[in-house]
């Protein structure tokens, strides 16, 4: 029995082997340029999607503001069977009364109101003093309101839509902010992982060069010629840059899955390898052309200036709503009466049996306190927008301004760090050439070590930071998106 149960397993193994796919734990490797991972992020990133559909889902306001002028169509259809005592037997003890109705109404952007009805009314009664028994009437009107007062000629619900139309406006700008935002966290990301593998591979670097130390160490101290606490500091050394590459690559790690979340890539098959890394083409900017870009392409700048027409139409609303209502109906009917319901319709062409209706009615209160207030407050909106306007304005100086100082400052910066890195490598260089003829100590070398990984680490962050200025002063502009994206929402 053990012997069979062996046997399974054997053949169980060698057909898991043979038979089943081996998982392969390889991930794919993808190079991406800065404009690649941007075009990847404006199709897949989270965030993005979502503030399109904020467009997409306001946009439907305008159809709720334009649905006021949506014909309506109702209808009637009723039967009242009468058996109540009257007090006349002229009318008879029972009456029946089939009515059918259909009609239309529009309202027009002038403000004037359509509608138009057709009717037909069937009685009977047991009354014998009825004429025509059982009778058809059969009307037709047509009839309109004029608003002449408050909404004159449709001003009110015309604005009404405009401010909306204004407002859908806006909520696209706000869309584009806030795919433009991620957009450039995006690209952080990017520059971020390209900093992260400069950091590891400086880190991997300085621990060879303390790996060699140690290993000068060693062998000196075979043949006498170090002592012990010199090894133990070069063991310390070591230690230390192990432990920092450790952490670079812990860091690496944690900004590679940021940048995978942000572009919606699988982290567990995927490694991106950043292909762009040259600071070429970025120069000192030009501060005017880059006011000039900032004041077209701003959308908080275009977002406030729809908030001022929208003031303004909002005033001519509220000037409009201090008038009384006041409002003009006109109809015209005509209807034919007859035993059957066809010759009934007919006689509403074949038949002269017009009714005119003309009338004007009003309404106002007397103190108006409501209307009044809520002037007083569209004309204190209207300038308080005015004054946001001019403030949008003079952050936009502002913030392109301090913008382009910003990455002024920080190209000087990074050129220095690049020297700054040079002569400390030119440092190190010099000095192992001492030790190695023994004029140098351990201390020293450690410590210029130290220099150099700091100082090639600063350069490295001096470089990550410009990107970041750059992607920043871009954002003031409002200029970031219009790069990668020239899609409408």
């Amino acid at each position: 029995m053990k012997k069979i149960l062996i046997f399974i397993v054997i053949i169980f193994t060698l057909f898991m082997h043979f038979c089943v796919p081996a998982f392969s734990a390889e991930k794919k490797e993808m190079s991406l340029s800065l404009k690649d991972i941007s075009h990847i992020a404006l199709e897949n990133n989270f965030d993005i999607q979502i503030a399109k559909f904020d467009a997409y889902i306001k946009e439907n306001d305008a159809l709720l503001a334009e649905s006021i002028f949506d014909t309506i169509i109702s209808g009637k259809i009723t039967y009242t069977d009468n058996q109540s005592k009257q007090a006349s037997t002229i009318f008879g003890t029972k009456s029946l009364t089939n009515e059918y109705e259909l009609s239309a109404e529009k309202k027009m952007p002038t403000g004037t109101t359509i509608n138009t009805s057709l009717t037909q009314e069937r009685n009977w009664t047991n009354s014998a003093f009825a004429t025509t028994n059982p009778s058809h009437e059969a009307t037709a009107s047509i009839g309109l309101t004029q608003e002449l007062g408050k909404n004159f000629f449709g001003l009110i619900d015309r604005g009404n839509i405009k401010i909306t139309k204004l407002d859908i406006k806006n909520s696209t700008y706000t869309s584009l902010d806030k795919i433009e935002q991620s957009l450039a966290d995006t690209q952080k990301a990017y520059w971020k992982l390209i900093l992260r593998n400069k950091e590891l591979l400086i880190g991997k670097e300085m621990l060879q060069k303390a790996e060699e130390l140690l290993k000068i160490h060693t062998d000196k101290e075979k043949i006498g010629l170090l002592e012990q606490p010199q090894i133990l500091a070069s063991g310390a050394n070591l230690k230390q840059r192990e432990s920092e590459v450790i952490l670079s690559q812990n860091a690496l790690d944690l900004t590679h899955n940021d940048i995978l979340y942000r572009l919606d890539l699988d982290p567990e098959n995927i490694t991106i390898l950043p292909s762009d890394e040259s600071l070429e083409g970025i120069s000192n900017p030009d501060y005017i052309e880059s006011l000039k870009l900032a004041i077209q392409s701003r959308r908080d700048y275009a977002k406030q200036k729809n908030e001022l027409d929208a003031s303004k139409i909002q005033l001519s609303i509220k000037k409009n709503s201090l008038w009384p209502e006041i409002n003009l109906e006109i109809t015209l009917s005509r209807n034919g009466l007859d035993s059957e319901y066809r010759e009934a319709f007919g006689n509403i062409v074949n038949e002269d049996n017009p009714r005119y209706y003309t009338g004007i009615n009003f309404k106002f209160p007397l103190e108006n306190r409501n209307a009044r207030g809520e002037f007083n407050k569209a004309k204190l909106e209207k300038i308080k927008q005015v004054l946001k306007l001019k403030n949008i304005e003079r952050k936009i100086v502002v913030a392109t301004k301090d913008n382009i100082a910003i990455l002024v400052a920080l190209i000087a910066v990074g050129e220095n760090s690049r020297q700054v890195a040079k002569l400390q490598e030119e440092k190190l260089i010099a000095e192992e050439r001492r030790f190695r003829s023994g004029r140098s100590d351990t201390d020293t070398i450690i410590r210029y070590q130290e220099d150099l990984l700091q100082a090639r680490i600063n350069l490295a962050r001096a470089e990550y930071n410009i990107q970041v200025a750059k992607i920043d002063l871009m954002l003031a502009e409002n200029s970031l998106l219009n790069k990668y994206w020239r899609e409408q929402i």
